[in-house]
C-alpha cells in the first residue's frame, strides 16, 4: 500500500500577509481541507472496526459507516476540487508546476485521469451511495416499526434511487 506524505508548510505572519489574499486563501482553503479530511479519515477508520452482535444494532451500524464513507468520498472530491480549480488551472499553479520535478507533473496527471473518469470509486461513493429522506412513509402515518427495515428515517440505495 502506498502512502502519502503531507508535510506541514510554516510561514511567518508578515510573509504570508505579503502573499495575496487569493493566495492566502488558498492556503487556509488547503489546510481546512486537510483538516476534514483527517477527522473523516479517522471517523472511517473507527467506524469500520465495531462489532455488534445484536443484528438491529449492527444494521444501524452499518448505515452510519456508510454515511461517514460518503462524507470522506465527498470531502475527498471537494479537496481535489479546491487543489484542481485553485491551484492547478492557476498562474500560480502552473508557474510552480513548469518548475516542478518530473515526479510532481506525473502525479498530478494521475490524480487528473483519476478524478476526470466518472467511474473512478469516489464519484461513483459521492453521486450514487446517497441517503434519500422518504416523505411518503411520513404522509401515510405509519409507524417507524412498520417501515421496511431498509429505510429507517433513510433509504440507502446503491443506484442513487429511491
Amino acid at each position: 500500500m502506498e502512502t502519502i506524505n503531507i508535510r506541514e508548510i510554516r510561514i511567518n505572519k508578515p510573509r504570508f500577509l505579503a502573499a495575496p489574499k487569493g493566495e492566502r486563501n488558498f492556503f487556509i482553503a488547503l489546510g481546512y481541507a486537510v483538516s476534514e479530511l483527517s477527522l473523516t479519515n479517522k471517523f472511517l477508520l473507527f467506524s469500520e472496526r465495531y462489532h455488534a452482535d445484536d443484528p438491529a444494532e449492527l444494521k444501524m451500524h452499518q448505515a452510519q459507516t456508510l454515511m461517514i464513507l460518503n462524507m470522506h468520498a465527498s470531502r475527498v472530491y471537494a479537496s481535489w476540487e479546491l487543489i484542481n480549480r485553485h491551484f492547478i488551472q492557476s498562474p500560480l499553479g502552473q508557474s510552480c508546476l513548469s518548475a516542478a520535478p518530473k515526479e510532481v507533473s506525473d502525479s498530478i496527471a494521475n490524480m487528473k485521469n483519476f478524478f476526470h473518469k466518472d467511474s473512478n470509486i469516489i464519484t461513483l461513493i459521492r453521486s450514487n451511495l446517497t441517503a434519500h429522506y422518504v416523505p411518503k412513509f411520513f404522509a401515510k402515518g405509519e409507524s417507524i416499526l412498520e417501515i421496511d427495515e431498509c429505510a429507517l428515517f433513510i433509504v440507502w440505495s446503491i443506484s442513487g434511487k429511491c
